[in-house]
């Protein structure tokens, strides 16, 4: 380290190694990622500021998607377990491709922010995958999608003109066509 950088800029207290491992850090739009591996920076004991150099910034950046990618793939391996999916039927239900449910378990690609935030949702209310049929309709394949009939006798029809309630849609039809006529 430079002569000159060896008091904190701050506070003017001398600088000392510090070890990053298990503290919290930004990277992108994740607000708060632990660091799991050993990282040894210069920082000051008593205001907490630390100097990071361009390569120790860079080793901090790999340690950091390391991170996220172990959380997500502990996340996903949790949800399975305590749901009893397939993968398949995971992918399904989380509305991604199964493809990119494999590359997010072997930690081979980073989620969106979105992404990581809705796995921590599921894996605390697994029951919402399980036992809620709306779950996973909407997915990014076509080939995937599923047809889903709505029973239209269970709602009511508001006539605009006369604010009456009609429950089924017959009732409405026929009441328009006496009137047209």
């Amino acid at each position: 380290m430079n002569a000159a950088l060896t008091k904190c800029v701050l506070c003017n207290v001398n600088l000392e190694q510090t070890n990053l491992k298990n503290t919290s850090m930004p990277w992108k739009d994740f607000p708060n990622v632990i660091v799991l591996k050993d990282l040894y920076v210069w920082g000051c004991p008593e205001c907490g500021e630390k100097i990071i150099s361009g390569n120790e910034i860079t080793a901090l950046d790999d340690i950091l998607k390391f991170a996220i990618k172990e959380e997500t793939s502990h996340l996903i391996s949790e949800i399975k377990n305590k749901s009893g999916l397939s993968q398949k039927e995971l992918s399904m239900h989380i509305g991604i491709s199964e493809v990119y449910l494999s590359k997010l378990i072997s930690k081979k690609t980073i989620p969106s922010f979105e992404k990581f935030n809705y796995l921590r949702l599921l894996n605390q209310t697994v029951k919402y995958l399980t036992n809620n049929v709306a779950a996973g309709i909407l997915t990014k394949h076509t080939e995937e999608r599923k047809i889903h009939i709505v029973d239209l006798t269970k709602y009511e029809y508001l006539n605009e003109d006369e604010r009456i309630r009609y429950s089924t849609p017959s009732q409405f039809c026929r009441i328009l066509e006496h009137k047209q006529v």
